[in-house]
């Protein structure tokens, strides 16, 4: 069985503070129907951002990596859930590009992806949702742009910056109910292989 994970996110530690009050620690709280079989159980866990820091230094290792050309800035995205990306027709689109999350100046180096359909119950309509292709999890998707004229420790410290939201609230449509949740410059990205293995 796969149990998904639902984010509710507040700007306020009071809001934090009084969903504690609600769920403290110990406490199960059960929503919906077929608590009997599992199901609709609620724990409460708080979840920080990533420190920009942590996210600068992965950034700054991916530029760094020997196997990518060093004349270049380059990041990854990779998607940890289904992300559901529109074009401007509002069709279906199974790649991510710069303006999805807001850096329109970095170029789609490359990526890996599929697309698997998605579907969902509207609850208070009472009626299903209807079908969306989705980008699979586990989709990558590498960005870059020259490094000629550009300070590269500012940069770095820009591309953090912007890309904390990616990490904190998704991409693409439909990111309250899941979708779109991703990692930049995951570090399986970042393994170099030894001289041995270039051999």
């Amino acid at each position: 069985l796969e149990f998904r994970r639902v984010l509710f996110r507040s700007a306020t530690e009071a809001a934090y503070e009084d969903l504690r009050a609600l769920l403290p620690d110990g406490v199960d709280l059960w929503v919906g129907r077929g608590r009997s079989r599992g199901q609709g159980q609620l724990a409460l866990e708080r979840m920080l951002p990533c420190p920009l820091d942590d996210l600068g230094a992965r950034i700054r290792k991916m530029s760094g990596n020997r196997l990518l050309a060093q004349d270049r800035i380059w990041f990854s995205v990779t998607f940890l859930s289904p992300a559901i990306l529109l074009d401007e027709w509002l069709l279906y689109r199974s790649y991510l590009l710069g303006e999805d999350i807001g850096l329109p100046e970095y170029t789609l180096a490359g990526w890996f992806s599929r697309t698997a359909k998605v579907s969902g119950w509207h609850a208070a309509a009472r009626l299903p949702k209807g079908e969306a292709a989705a980008v699979s999890a586990g989709s990558a998707f590498l960005f870059s742009r020259q490094a000629e004229g550009v300070a590269r420790e500012e940069e770095y410290e820009r591309l953090a910056t912007a890309l904390a939201s990616v990490e904190e609230w998704g991409v693409g449509e439909r990111c309250a109910e899941g979708f779109g949740e991703a990692v930049v410059s995951h570090d399986l990205h970042n393994l170099t292989p030894g001289p041995e293995d270039l051999e």
